[in-house]
C-alpha cells in the first residue's frame, strides 16, 4: 500500500517530477557504493608492498588482516590491466591476474587474491609488464582494429531499441515527450565511434593481447604457450552483419572477466587469427 501510494503521488506531480527523483535516487545509490568501494580497498590493500624474489612475485597487504602471498610467474595465464572509468581520470590501472590451479570460491574476490597491484599510473605500467613477462615485447604497438561496420552495428541495434520504446510510450501516453527516447542516437553513434577506436588487439609469437572498453578499458595479455583452446562463434546478429566473436581460453580465467574475447571481427578474419593461435600454441612448449 505505501509504494503504491507514493508511486500515485509521483504520477499526482508530473513525468518531469517522476523522472527527476528517479535520476537523483539512482546517482545517490551510485555515489554511496562508489564511497564503501573506496573504504573497503583502502582497508584491504593497506600498506601494500609488492616484490620479486627469484621466479615468484611476492605481496603483503591489509588493515585489519594482513596477508602475504608467492605467486610464481610460470603460473600466470592471464594478465588484466583494469582501468576502471574513475581511476582512469586519473590514469590509474589495476593489475589482475588469474594462475593454473586455481578456482574462485565465490561472486567476488574479496581477499584481493588476484591483484598483483591495486593502483599503479597507466604510464608506469609498460615498465613494469618485463618482471612480470620477461619475454613480452613491447615494441609492437600496432594494434589491429575490429570491423568498421561495428559502429553502424551498435547504432542502428540502439535505435531499433530507442523506437521500440517509443511505440510502447506512444500507445501508453500519446503525449509528445514519448519521443524522447530517440534524443540519445546520436549521441550513441559518437560513443560507439570511440568506443571502436578503443578495441584491437596484438599478436606475436609469445603473446597475444587485446584491448577493450572506452569509459573504463581493460586489457588481457596472453602467453601463447597457456593457451588451451579458441573459440569462433556468431549470434544471430552477428550472421546478419558478417561478424564473429573470438574467444580464448586458459588453464585459469576466474577473475579476469573470463579471458581475452575480441567482439565485432570480420569472420574469414576471426577465422585467420584463431588458425594463427591454434598453430603458434601447437608449436610452444606449454609451462605449467
Amino acid at each position: 500500500r505505501l509504494i503504491s501510494r507514493e508511486a500515485k503521488h509521483l504520477a499526482d506531480q508530473g513525468i518531469e517530477w517522476a523522472i527527476a527523483v528517479t535520476v537523483a535516487g539512482i546517482l545517490a545509490i551510485a555515489l554511496i557504493g562508489i564511497i564503501f568501494s573506496v573504504v573497503g580497498s583502502i582497508v584491504l590493500f593497506y600498506g601494500f608492498t609488492f616484490s620479486r624474489r627469484g621466479d615468484d612475485l611476492q605481496r603483503r597487504y591489509g588493515l585489519l588482516t594482513r596477508r602475504s602471498s608467492s605467486l610464481p610467474r610460470r603460473r600466470i595465464q592471464v594478465l588484466e590491466i583494469e582501468e576502471k572509468a574513475l581511476r582512469r581520470l586519473f590514469g590509474w590501472a589495476t593489475l589482475r591476474a588469474d594462475t593454473s590451479g586455481r578456482g574462485r570460491e565465490d561472486s567476488d574476490d574479496n581477499k584481493g587474491r588476484d591483484v598483483l597491484l591495486p593502483i599503479v599510473l597507466v604510464r608506469d605500467v609498460d615498465e613494469l609488464l618485463p618482471g612480470i613477462f620477461p619475454d613480452l615485447s613491447l615494441a609492437d604497438t600496432d594494434w589491429r582494429r575490429v570491423s568498421s561496420r561495428a559502429v553502424l552495428r551498435e547504432t542502428v541495434e540502439t535505435a531499433i531499441v530507442c523506437l521500440i520504446i517509443v511505440v510502447a510510450l506512444l500507445i501508453w501516453s500519446g503525449s509528445w515527450w514519448a519521443f524522447l527516447p530517440l534524443i540519445p542516437v546520436p549521441l550513441a553513434y559518437w560513443l560507439f565511434g570511440f568506443s571502436y577506436r578503443q578495441l584491437g588487439y596484438v599478436l606475436n609469437d609469445a603473446y597475444l593481447r587485446t584491448r577493450r572498453g572506452w569509459l573504463g578499458r581493460s586489457t588481457h595479455i596472453v602467453p601463447i604457450n597457456k593457451i588451451q583452446a579458441v573459440e569462433v562463434h556468431q549470434s544471430p546478429l552477428d550472421r546478419w552483419w558478417g561478424m564473429a566473436t573470438l574467444t580464448v581460453d586458459t588453464a585459469g580465467q576466474a577473475f579476469t572477466g573470463g579471458g581475452p574475447q575480441i567482439n565485432n571481427l570480420p569472420l574469414a578474419e576471426a577465422q585467420e587469427l584463431a588458425k594463427a593461435l591454434v598453430r603458434r600454441a601447437a608449436v610452444t612448449e606449454f609451462k605449467w
